[in-house]
């Protein structure tokens, strides 16, 4: 591990106006920007439930929580789980997650005022996901988070998804951003960290999500936050400003 944000906190201006510390900032969504991971858990066990598989539990999900479930239910199944068996499987998950995220999904507490400030200071932000892009921009919609980022890379739009670098390639690529060292890598898992740092660039782990912090600091994070305003301390040097009303839905 390269630093800390209390490290990245001394070489940002504190006192006035915020100067970004990245141009460009790919984010993770869930466990990171969506508290979504009692939503994923409840609609994995209903649907191994639905299949009469043996139901994984929480912790096991959550371990495995940052890769497409193409490849984490097969390994949470105890039995042989391809083809049919396996895309109905994953056709029922969808339907029942998509049934609990229409009421359940909530952003992490700063993190708008976050995304808002990065925006407003002019740094670009992608999403970076494990989830099907255009479940992904329903659920960022849902919550009122898509205005603020430019693209949103899933794994239907690669060729190996996370921790593979493809994602974080592919959104470099549709940002125009040829600087790695401009660019940030955000999340809460280590399959984040990895992509990261295979696409050669600079990479935060936060803490609240999926993988605990000592997992992730074995996976060697540029810095780890330990709470949103560490990640903005690290990004903007200071809170500056709370998101304006019009713009919540949240």
């Amino acid at each position: 591990m390269n630093g800390s944000y209390s490290q990245a906190r001394s070489q940002n201006n504190l006192d006035g106006y915020p100067t970004p510390r990245f141009k460009t900032v790919l984010f993770d969504l869930d466990g990171t920007i969506l508290d979504s991971a009692e939503c994923g858990i409840v609609a994995t066990q209903r649907a191994f439930k639905m299949h009469s598989l043996a139901v994984p539990e929480a912790d096991r999900i959550v371990q495995l929580m940052g890769i497409p479930i193409e490849e984490s239910f097969p390994k949470l199944a105890q039995r042989s789980l391809v083809g049919d068996a396996l895309d109905a499987l994953l056709k029922d998950f969808r339907l029942v997650y998509r049934e609990i995220t229409d009421t359940g999904l909530t952003v992490f507490s700063g993190m708008i005022d976050l995304l808002f400030n990065l925006k407003k200071y002019g740094v670009r932000l992608g999403i970076v996901t494990s989830k099907h892009s255009a479940v992904a921009c329903r659920n960022m919609a849902s919550v009122g988070i898509d205005l603020f980022f430019e693209i949103v890379i899933g794994p239907d739009m690669v060729q190996q998804p996370k921790p593979a670098p493809d994602t974080a390639l592919a959104a470099m690529s549709a940002l125009g951003e040829t600087e790695s060292s401009h660019v940030l890598v955000v999340g809460d898992a280590c399959y984040d960290i990895i992509m990261g740092k295979a696409a050669g660039l600079s990479t935060c782990a936060v803490t609240w999500g999926a993988h605990n912090e000592a997992d992730l600091a074995r996976c060697d994070p540029s810095w780890i936050s330990r709470s949103v305003d560490d990640l903005t301390h690290l990004l903007l040097g200071q809170i500056t400003k709370s998101c304006p009303e019009e713009f919540r839905c949240v």
